[in-house]
């Protein structure tokens, strides 16, 4: 997520807004290491009382799970459950960079919404042709 706010936004993470879906295991974690960073966090979690305690221990500011994707950020980092980002969801985003740690479905199966070639990739949102 560093290299990628560098190379991306030509930036420290301490100068970026982080906008985390999902504050878990490693929700959590990635919060407390951005929030050692400097970065200015943005959490969600279906859980509301999970997200205000995260808020609460690092000064983050809670979204709603629905407005998460669409939160004013410079980086979006889903750390829930896998297959949120579709094409309806990529047009919602403004963030210009995507890095997290979105884990497949729960049951095992492959979501059809899923591309395993992107998973564990960091990479920029746009319009782009590949």
């Amino acid at each position: 997520m560093e290299l990628a706010a560098h190379r991306r936004l030509h930036r420290p993470l301490s100068d970026c807004t982080i906008a985390i879906q999902g504050v878990g295991h490693v929700g959590v974690a990635l919060v407390q290491m951005l929030h050692q960073a400097g970065a200015q966090l943005l959490v969600s979690d279906v859980n509301a009382a999970a997200a205000a305690r995260v808020a609460n221990a690092t000064g983050a500011t809670v979204v709603s799970a629905a407005g998460i994707l669409s939160a004013k950020a410079d980086i979006f980092a889903p750390c829930a459950l896998g297959g949120v980002i579709d094409a309806l969801a990529a047009g919602k985003f403004r963030a210009k960079v995507l890095s997290g740690c979105a884990a497949p479905t729960a049951d095992g199966r492959e979501n059809p919404r899923h591309d395993p070639r992107q998973f564990g990739r960091t990479r920029p949102l746009g319009r782009q042709n590949h």
